[in-house]
């Protein structure tokens, strides 16, 4: 497999089930990813290049890399002689798709793209259905995808999504085209309509409404694609001579209705509650084929990992025989063709790309302090950059991705740096005549192994590296999820500990708490200079509305409350998480202890959802959740992971499901005179800057 992103999980599931193939070797341009990927799945290969791991001796390559390597990565596998499955879109040009396909029938080797929707179940009922002529002639074939697209919601998005107005349409509209093309044949692309343009740092511009008109010989095509938060629907209708067919192909769920008497009410009667009875059989076999699913821990447990698994398994049982259509290199040469129509009609391109922006010079004033910050770009990052900016510092900011850097930070006078911090020769040289330095960054994943890997680790070598280089002051974000904050009786300041009980809590608290272990033994020994922010609950521009401090969002328009929502919650605005983190730059006698940063106590749970709904002009169906409720269904989930073994089970913790309603009552006033630090202290401005601003950027 080439590249270790988000996608890989669901391909190496659905390798693990597939008799006769095996995981061999996985690569990608960083080797600490492949190698962690690697390790997750039980595979012994871990690459940094394509040429190395075709080098290993492979039978068939998955591309599974940002879609603008596809073409160069699919051409080279074919050439080494592999089979080549792709993930969508295959290549962004009829003319590349045309030489990819000749090249593998040259060398005698499959080329197919995971187009994994053709795979549900209820689409292939459909199919099948239109095959023998149950709908007879089709009219018309509607097309819809409305789903949010996260990336463009979650803060500064670069790359290759947005560096042409059409990379939307070539992201999620091959979905929808495959379907056309699967049920029709080519289609003819007449009419598109790319609305609802989204401005972009860099003078870029996406699209995240598409509406096309087509026709495939006598039938009418729509096709709808729209990424604006609402609510989702992703669904085929398809209107014949004798019948028409729905299909919602999310949740695999496949309806039908057709005339079958002259008495319209008898009609009506029967087939309602054909189209009920039927959705009813469907509803409890997926739900069945998930339960059966996740105890064999196989690809079924879900109706996107079920895709993704029957495309895989089918592609392998086909390799010595012709391949299913679904998988054929036409289909994939029909859908970029109509693609790239698709996508070229947008307006032109006024996008530049990162490289191309002329930077503004980090600021390089020797009496001005330079600051180093880790998780720069995030939602707190982003505001201290700007406000460190203010105060007239130097700032340098580490990160993964320079091109991120360069969208977070656009005509901002910011250093960047990328690398990992893991690396101890990039730290060396990232810490190169710092002052001080921020510690943002935090690490994710299923297993506290992943914690382990990439926030402890990390963090050591940091503080190791800051040691040895004599930073003056290392300012550490902590979270208020570290706390014990379940007892009402409680009041949580800065001489509070940390929860000791902190191995019964959520990953995320425990790794918080043994990265502030770690840094605290060194300070105790004399070796960093240690400062230790503990954030509340933080809202602001940047961030989701839908908090997921208040409660489970399940839809911007459904939610549970950590417990009954009625008690006072610990928010803090971004802009006063990082005015206190500026402040706790120079401020004297504050080192080697630990500040909450919280706002008094302004708003309940229901206060926000309240707000929220009033700002979002969206009734939020909202309701209580007992911790006793939610540790019993957790309890639940995590004894199955534990009956089959699951690499992700851990142990349910009642005192961690208490600990997140936040029942506990918070005191900053500590810090607030330590750090001659003011929070907004006011209900109107906390939902001004706190509900209003991110849900008027949410809906823009």
């Amino acid at each position: 497999m080439l590249g270790a992103g988000y996608i890989l999980d669901s391909h190496a599931r659905a390798i693990a089930s597939v008799k006769g193939a095996s995981l061999h070797a996985i690569a990608d341009i960083s080797v600490a990813r492949a190698r962690a990927a690697a390790q997750r799945h039980g595979c012994a290969g871990a690459y940094d290049s394509l040429e190395a791991m075709l080098a290993s001796g492979v039978d068939c390559v998955h591309i599974l890399t940002p879609p603008q390597f596809h073409y160069d990565a699919v051409r080279q596998a074919l050439q080494a002689g592999v089979h080549v499955f792709s993930e969508k879109p295959f290549v962004l040009s009829a003319a590349q798709a045309s030489e990819l396909t000749a090249l593998a029938q040259a060398r005698g080797k499959r080329l197919s793209v995971s187009h994994n929707f053709l795979f549900a179940r209820g689409y292939e009922q459909l199919r099948d259905d239109h095959r023998r002529g149950f709908f007879g002639p089709l009219s018309r074939v509607e097309l819809t995808w409305q789903f949010p697209l996260g990336q463009l919601a979650a803060g500064p998005v670069g790359g290759w999504l947005t560096a042409e107005p059409g990379n939307v349409f070539h992201e999620l509209g091959p979905h929808l085209v495959a379907f056309a093309v699967d049920l029709l044949g080519p289609i003819e692309i007449l009419d598109v309509v790319a609305g609802d343009p989204l401005p972009m740092p860099m003078g870029r511009t996406v699209y995240r409404d598409w509406f096309v008109r087509a026709r495939a010989e006598r039938t009418e095509v729509m096709l709808r694609l729209s990424t604006r938060v609402a609510a989702p629907e992703r669904s085929i209708r398809i209107y014949g001579l004798a019948a028409c067919g729905e299909c919602f192909f999310d949740r695999d769920i496949y309806l039908r209705s057709e005339v079958r008497s002259l008495n319209p009410l008898v009609d009506d009667l029967f087939d309602g509650l054909r189209r009920q009875g039927s959705g009813l059989i469907q509803v409890l076999g997926n739900f069945g084929r998930a339960a059966i699913g996740t105890l064999k821990r196989s690809p079924q447990a879900n109706v996107y990992g079920s895709t993704f698994g029957r495309a895989v398994q089918t592609f392998y049982d086909t390799l010595e025989q012709a391949p299913d259509d679904r998988l054929s290199a036409a289909l994939a040469l029909s859908v970029v063709q109509a693609s790239e129509a698709i996508a070229q009609s947008a307006p032109a391109a006024t996008a530049r790309s990162a490289a191309s922006v002329a930077s503004v010079p980090p600021n390089t004033d020797p009496s001005a302090a330079l600051v180093l910050i880790t998780g720069g770009t995030g939602f707190i990052g982003r505001c201290l950059v700007r406000q460190l900016l203010g105060i007239g510092k130097r700032v340098r900011v580490v990160t993964r991705s320079a091109e991120a850097g360069k969208l977070a930070f656009e005509n901002l006078p910011v250093e960047l740096v990328q690398g990992s911090l893991s690396d101890p020769a990039f730290l060396e040289q990232a810490l190169a005549g710092v002052d001080a330095v921020y510690h943002l960054a935090k690490g994710e994943g299923k297993r506290w192994q992943d914690y382990l890997q990439s926030d402890i680790e990390p963090t050591r070598q940091l503080a190791l590296a800051c040691s040895k280089a004599g930073v003056r002051r290392f300012v550490f974000t902590g979270t208020i999820d570290s706390y014990y904050a379940g007892d009402p009786k409680e009041v949580i300041n800065c001489d509070t500990p940390l929860d000791p009980n902190i191995e019964q809590r959520n990953h995320y608290a425990r790794a918080k708490a043994a990265c502030e272990e770690l840094l605290l033994d060194m300070h105790r020994a004399g070796d960093l200079k240690l400062v230790i922010l503990r954030p509340g609950i933080v809202v602001g521009r940047g961030f989701t509305p839908a908090h997921w401090g208040v409660g489970e969002f399940l839809t911007p328009s459904a939610m549970k409350y950590w417990g009954d929502g009625a008690h006072k919650l610990p928010f803090v605005l971004v802009d006063d998480v990082a005015r206190a983190l500026v402040s706790a730059l120079d401020t004297p006698g504050i080192e080697g202890k630990a500040w909450l940063v919280t706002d008094v106590p302004l708003l309940s749970g229901k206060d926000y959802v309240s707000e929220l709904g009033r700002a979002m002009r969206t009734l939020i169906r909202s309701e209580p959740t007992p911790a006793w409720k939610s540790y019993a269904g957790d309890l639940f989930k995590e004894s199955l992971k534990h009956l089959i073994r699951h690499p992700n089970r851990r142990k349910p913790s009642l005192r961690d499901w208490r600990s997140r309603q936040h029942i506990a009552r918070y005191d900053s006033s500590a810090t607030q005179a330590a750090l001659k630090w003011r929070p907004a202290g006011q209900r109107e401005i906390l939902i001004r800057d706190g509900i209003e601003a991110p849900v008027s950027d949410l809906l823009r």
